[in-house]
Order: structure tokens, then C-alpha cells, then sequence
């Protein structure tokens, strides 16, 4: 602390200010599940080559600093399977920036189709091992034998959906095949199942 003297005789003890302030925090953060154990986050900042710290914890406000990075982008990939993690970024240098809004995710494996049943003679429900983005639905691609393509798609459930097709379906071994399908948590799928149909409708 530094002094000076008022007009009254008294000491009057004050702090000088550095002048500095702390950093803008990045914004936009994401973290998205790569692959059954690995994180990819990305995020905003002021500065695109400053250095920034990454916070991880299993709580929404992160105290464990796991890495620092420059850039704006980190893959982790020492998470563990199936379970939930909080992620929070600051920007250092000179002074540490307060943390980023915490965003949550979980690495698991990718979604797959667990059954199909036929409901009609050109409609059929799917379920899915994971719930779905269900507004990302239209990102996917749904092929029956790597051609027909569905006219509707209703959803039953965030892991079950309802397709109908425009025909029927020949009574047939088909495969059913969903491109770029995104799960809750943003990670993308490729699977395909095989299912019998009836025609006319059958009991299996």
C-alpha cells in the first residue's frame, strides 16, 4: 500500500491500481462425445491463438484444471465411458478470466438401431439404443436397402420412431440403414439392422 498525508494531519493509507483487468471469457463452449472415449470441446474467445484453460468436473460448476491449450478447440480423451462431465474454459494471460457458462456432456458408443418391427404392410418402428436429437431428425439419412426413402416420420419416443413409406414393402429380408443420425448429446451414427417383412401382414 502506498500513503499521504490529509489536511488534518492523519496518515491515509490508499491502493494504487494496476490498471489491468481480467480477460473477457470465452463464450459459445461445446462439448461433443467423438467416439466412446473422447471429448472434442470448441469454443469462443477474444483472442483465437490465446492460451486458455480447460476445466472438467462430474459437478455443473468444474474446479479440475485438466489442460492448457492455445487455440480454440481441445480433444479430451481421457474420459470415461458412460459417465456425465461438466466443462468450463478461461482465457489466461495476463490475468485468468472468470470460467465459461459449464456445459455438460457423455462419451458413449454410438446409437444403433435394436430392433425393428414391422407395423404394417409399409410402415415399420424402429428402436434405438440411444435417444435422438429429435430436431436434428431431418439431418439423417433413412434408406431401406440402401434406396427407399421414408414419406413420414413420426416419433413414438426419444429412442423409438414411427416410418411409413409410400408402398408397401415386398415381403422380403430388407435392410434398414440410418446415416448421420445425432444423438442428446450431439454425437453422429451410422447403423443398420436387418428385419424380415410380411406381406400380406404376418404374425412373426
Amino acid at each position: 500500500p502506498e500513503f499521504g498525508f490529509n489536511s488534518d494531519g492523519k496518515t491515509k493509507f490508499f491502493e494504487r491500481t494496476s490498471g489491468s483487468t481480467k480477460p473477457q471469457s470465452p463464450w459459445g463452449i461445446t462439448a461433443i462425445p467423438v467416439s466412446p472415449r473422447a471429448v472434442k470441446l470448441e469454443w469462443n474467445s477474444s483472442t483465437v491463438l490465446g492460451v486458455h484453460n480447460i476445466y472438467r468436473d462430474t459437478v455443473p460448476q468444474p474446479q479440475t484444471l485438466i489442460a492448457t491449450v492455445s487455440g480454440l478447440s481441445f480433444l479430451d480423451t481421457t474420459v470415461v465411458l458412460n459417465r456425465v462431465y461438466w466443462f468450463a474454459v478461461t482465457l489466461t494471460g495476463p490475468t485468468e478470466s472468470a470460467r465459461s457458462s459449464s456445459v455438460s456432456t457423455m462419451a458413449h458408443n454410438p446409437a444403433r438401431i435394436d430392433s425393428v418391427a414391422q407395423v404394417s404392410l409399409n410402415q415399420i418402428s424402429l428402436s434405438l439404443s440411444f435417444p435422438f436429437n429429435q430436431s436434428r431428425v431431418s439431418d439423417a439419412a433413412i434408406f431401406v436397402d440402401d434406396s427407399l426413402m421414408p414419406a413420414s416420420i413420426g416419433f413414438r419416443s426419444s429412442s423409438k420412431v414411427l416410418i411409413s413409406f409410400g408402398r408397401a414393402l415386398a415381403k422380403d429380408t430388407h435392410y434398414v440403414r440410418i446415416r448421420r443420425l445425432v444423438d442428446i448429446y450431439g454425437m453422429n451414427a451410422d447403423t443398420t439392422q436387418r428385419m424380415k417383412f410380411y406381406s400380406p401382414l404376418e404374425e412373426t
